[in-house]
C-alpha cells in the first residue's frame, strides 16, 4: 500500500509534495545554519554567563547554564525564528 503523500500533487501547479519540501530545503539553508549553529552558540554564551556569575567562578553552575541555554536555544527560540521567517518568506504560508 503506497503512501499517500507520495501520490499527492497540487492541481493547479501538479507539484508533488516532495518536490515542494525539496525546494523549502534548498531554499532555506541560512536559515538552518542560524538555527542549529549560531542560537546554540549564543545560548551557550548567555547560559555560560549566568551560570558563572550565580556561582562566581566557573563550576558546575556554568555546565548548567550552558546546557539549559542551549536547551532553550534550540527548543523555543529556534523553531519560534524559523516559523516566523520561514513560514512568511519562503513557504509562503499566510499566517
Amino acid at each position: 500500500m503506497p503512501d499517500s503523500t507520495s501520490q499527492f500533487t497540487w492541481e493547479d501547479t501538479g507539484e508533488k509534495v516532495s518536490t515542494y519540501r525539496r525546494r523549502g530545503v534548498f531554499t532555506m539553508p541560512i536559515l538552518a545554519f542560524f538555527s542549529w549553529l549560531v542560537l546554540p552558540s549564543i545560548g551557550t554564551a548567555i547560559g555560560g554567563y549566568i551560570g558563572s556569575n550565580i556561582q562566581g567562578k566557573f563550576g558546575p553552575m556554568t555546565s548548567v547554564g550552558i546546557g539549559i541555554g542551549v536547551f532553550v536555544m534550540l527548543v523555543f527560540i529556534g523553531p519560534t525564528v524559523m516559523n516566523t521567517v520561514a513560514g512568511k518568506r519562503i513557504l509562503n504560508r499566510d499566517r
